[in-house]
């Protein structure tokens, strides 16, 4: 039998797009995948005072690769 573990995000929404929206999201892995699936995410990283990603404050370029990597 396999465990998983979540990762949440949360995040308010354009109120003039879609008023009163909350997102709520989270990718699901198997526990045995965690290191290797840290790995990818901290490859995107930009230099060592890049701490997070941050969805919106990237271009579609960077947007495009994040789901690129993440979908593993």
């Amino acid at each position: 039998m396999s465990i998983y573990a979540a990762w949440l995000d949360e995040s308010g929404s354009n109120h003039a797009q879609d008023p009163g929206t909350y997102i709520l999201s989270a990718a699901v892995a198997e526990v045995d995948h965690a290191p290797e699936l840290r790995e990818i995410m901290r490859g995107l990283l930009i230099g060592k005072s890049h701490k997070k990603l941050h969805w919106r404050n990237e271009d579609p370029t960077r947007q495009q690769l994040k789901i690129g990597r993440a979908h593993v």
